[in-house]
């Protein structure tokens, strides 16, 4: 049997609908892990990584078309913060951290991309846990569904 896509209506975009309040937490949750992983949090390096990761599979699994090789990259690249923040740990660990991962706060951009971070998320990290838990369980379990039925 084939699945038709069908584009969304405007009654689809209603709260009641569930689907942009879904749409919304994605965002928040995809821009504070964002904050995280630039901040060195491991966890939400693993949180996007995951999360990311088990929508891919149920994607995959739902459209039974497999992976797209963008979906692939993008989760290799997640994979990679993943990575960059354990070695980022032990330089810092090391006291071998140089003036190339120094902060810059020159420009509009530098303040955005460097200075937010480490000013947002030690007061945001608790509802970026929150979301995490939510996301990862909702695409677990999705996942699980898909497999086992």
């Amino acid at each position: 049997m084939e699945r038709v896509h069908h584009p969304p209506r405007l009654l689809d975009l209603l709260p009641s609908s569930g689907s942009l309040v879904a749409g919304a937490s994605q965002g928040l949750f995809s821009f504070l892990a964002g904050l995280g992983v630039r901040g060195r949090s491991r966890v939400a390096a693993i949180a996007a990584f995951s999360a990311n990761l088990l929508t891919a599979l149920v994607a995959a699994i739902h459209t039974g078309v497999g992976f797209e090789v963008v979906t692939i990259i993008f989760i290799e690249l997640l994979f990679a913060n993943i990575r960059g923040n354990w070695v980022s740990a032990r330089w810092e660990k090391d006291g071998q951290v140089d003036i190339a991962s120094m902060r810059l706060n020159q420009t509009m951009g530098d303040k955005f991309a460097d200075q937010l971070p480490t000013f947002v998320w030690p007061k945001v990290r608790f509802v970026f846990y929150v979301l995490a838990g939510l996301e990862n369980e909702s695409s677990s379990s999705a996942t699980a569904s898909h497999l086992f039925s």
